[in-house]
């Protein structure tokens, strides 16, 4: 009879830490459960931000190519149309129309990098660059472009030398971004721009 209760009681003490094991088991199923939705759910917001994202950037995009591309073909058509036109109003019009064909064109190169950037192609070559000849080219080249009288970009401050290992590419369509936000929003006086060097590194400013 004694040697009967011991097994018992080691058959109750066998089944409570089987019990035990179970709902231990339980549990952890259930947190690692829960941390997968969870983590699920935040990769489904991210997709949803991503995704809105996207298509306001691409919303943008089409905004930004339908611009250049009525005013080419406004212009075409008065140009095609209208037999009357002096010599420098034809010029006016062909400005316009080359003005806004490069536009056009830096539209679709931002789009196929997009598309370079999405599919992880996007490819860098690093050189040395000259950040001062590269800045001035840049608002010489935006400066040309038509707008409202006396808006321009001015190169102002510029470090004695300054010469970067980047691609240059690359980094011109940064500062000709930058610039030509600055004058696009600008509707008076003009835009400066500069670089100096900080502690740690040298940045670049464009404000009105």
């Amino acid at each position: 009879r004694g040697l009967g209760d011991v097994y018992k009681r080691q058959l109750v003490i066998c089944l409570a830490v089987i019990v035990l094991l179970l709902l231990f088991i339980m549990i952890f199923i259930s947190i690692s459960k829960s941390k997968h939705v969870q983590a699920l759910k935040r990769m489904n917001e991210v997709a949803e931000e991503s995704r809105q994202l996207q298509n306001a950037f691409i919303a943008n995009m089409t905004h930004e190519i339908r611009t250049p591309l009525n005013v080419i073909v406004g212009f075409t058509t008065i140009l095609a149309e209208t037999d009357n036109l002096d010599k420098e109003q034809r010029v006016a019009f062909l400005k316009e129309i080359n003005e806004n064909k490069d536009v056009l064109l830096q539209l679709v190169n931002d789009l196929l990098d997009y598309s370079k950037i999405e599919a992880n192609t996007m490819e860098y070559n690093d050189g040395e660059v000259d950040v001062n000849a590269l800045i001035l080219e840049t608002c010489i080249a935006e400066n040309a472009h038509s707008r409202l009288p006396g808006i321009q970009a001015e190169f102002v401050e510029k470090l004695p030398q300054c010469r970067l290992r980047i691609d240059r590419v690359r980094f011109g369509q940064v500062v000709g971004n930058l610039i030509r936000n600055a004058l696009k929003f600008t509707e008076q006086g003009c835009v400066k721009v500069g670089c100096r060097r900080s502690v740690s590194y040298t940045h670049l400013r464009a404000h009105e």
